[in-house]
């Protein structure tokens, strides 16, 4: 399946998605925009990129960084822990990248969907800080053969304030779409596709959504 036809179903859903998390209630205020000062920054140095993209190899997966986004420093926080992050030029959107192969010692029964699952979900719970800080709508399953994995579901999260605590995941971002991929006896990967604003997702290409994706079996 070409990235053409594949970009429909995935945008659109995310479109569709956006607007319900939207739905009737005023969005969070929009940050102002940042007004470039002084010497503009270097371009970043390959070698995050290169770090990444091995990590990711090691642990069974393909990364491809998307055209158009940089290198961003990870986000310390103390909800979610990420191993690589890139951002558009203007900084309205940012993908995060997780990695969760199952750990060698793992036991046999805990490698199922059913942990994975439960594992994601307490990722959730804590974005939203139980829901005191956001809300997750119900996640909803995406093509999972276009990441060679054998589960997909993407999940939409809203939240409350844009100005949020320092050690918060989403602080500085009103929305973020979390792609789950998982791989049966494998393991998990997330994309974290974090929003400003809802104009930022025209920014989102097919190639942004497939950055990061499972090998070959």
């Amino acid at each position: 399946m070409t990235p053409s036809h594949r970009r429909r179903p995935i945008a659109a859903w995310l479109l569709v998605a956006l607007t319900a998390a939207c739905g009737s209630k005023a969005p969070p205020p929009t940050p102002p925009r940042n007004t470039p000062t002084g010497p503009a920054a270097p371009t970043p140095a390959p070698a995050p990129v290169d770090a990444f993209a091995a990590e990711a190899a090691a642990a069974g997966f393909v990364y491809q960084p998307p055209a158009g986004f940089v290198v961003t420093p990870v986000t310390e926080n103390r909800d979610v822990f990420v191993s690589h992050a890139v951002a558009s030029a203007d900084h309205r959107i940012e993908l995060r990248f997780a990695l969760r192969p199952y750990p060698a010692d793992l036991a046999p029964a805990m490698r199922s969907r059913q942990f994975s699952s439960t594992f994601f979900l307490t990722a959730i719970l804590n974005l939203t800080r139980g829901g005191s800080s956001g809300e997750a709508a119900a996640a909803e399953p995406v093509p999972a053969g276009d990441w060679a994995a054998d589960e997909a579901t993407m999940t939409m999260i809203r939240w409350f304030d844009v100005a949020g605590p320092a050690d918060a995941f989403g602080t500085g971002f009103a929305f973020a779409a979390v792609l789950y991929l998982h791989r049966d006896g494998f393991g998990d990967g997330y994309l974290f596709v974090m929003m400003k604003d809802r104009e930022a997702l025209a920014q989102m290409t097919e190639e942004a959504f497939h950055a990061l994706r499972f090998a070959p079996r």
